[in-house]
């Protein structure tokens, strides 16, 4: 299964000799009525999540 304009994004990748499910955060934000406190504080925490993980293990998030 394909998404978007090029193979890059699927349900999953393989990562070795494993193929594992791909992988995104969802960060609410006080947009929309709803509060959330410290929403950039976990934007900012999930950032540096997926950069790592890119490094480890590219297109796994």
């Amino acid at each position: 299964m394909q998404f978007g304009s090029t193979n890059q994004y699927g349900p999953s990748v393989q990562i070795g000799e494993d193929k594992c499910a791909q992988l995104m955060f969802v960060v609410g934000s006080d947009g929309g009525g709803l509060t959330h406190p410290n929403w950039r504080e976990n934007f900012s925490f999930a950032v540096k999540v997926q950069k790592k993980a890119n490094e480890l293990y590219p297109r796994l998030i």
